[in-house]
């Protein structure tokens, strides 16, 4: 969930950083902040330095984390995987929203078709 929340994928199908708030993350986590802090020390150790702030910094719900460079988002499949998963999230979603639009405009149909609440009930 943290590198989720890190990184995003622009229009041109280009890879980036997306730095958080460790508080937003948390959020977005469903945990509290000192655990989503945990998980940030063990990747900015100093073995590891891939998120800032660099280790030996003391960190806050508030203090904003980042990856140290777009090269690891580009490099490290898993990370890769993690934003392709997001990219299709957000797809489905803004999809779903055009739906809920259109069906409250126009009052008819079926809100959610058998595919879209297939994958709706799988997915989310």
């Amino acid at each position: 969930m943290l590198f989720r929340c890190l990184s995003e994928r622009e229009s041109n199908n280009r890879d980036i950083r997306r730095p958080q708030k460790v508080i937003d993350v948390a959020k977005v986590a469903e945990v509290k902040p000192s655990s989503v802090i945990k998980v940030v020390d063990i990747f900015r150790r100093q073995d590891n330095c891939f998120l800032t702030p660099s280790f030996g910094k003391s960190i806050t719900a508030e203090t904003v984390i980042d990856i140290g460079h777009e090269s690891l988002i580009r490099q490290w499949k898993k990370v890769q995987e993690w934003v392709e998963d997001e990219v299709k999230m957000r797809d489905f979603f803004k999809d779903l929203g055009v739906h809920a639009k259109t069906w409250k405009e126009y009052g008819d149909g079926k809100l959610l078709a058998d595919l879209h609440l297939g994958y709706t009930i799988k997915n989310v």
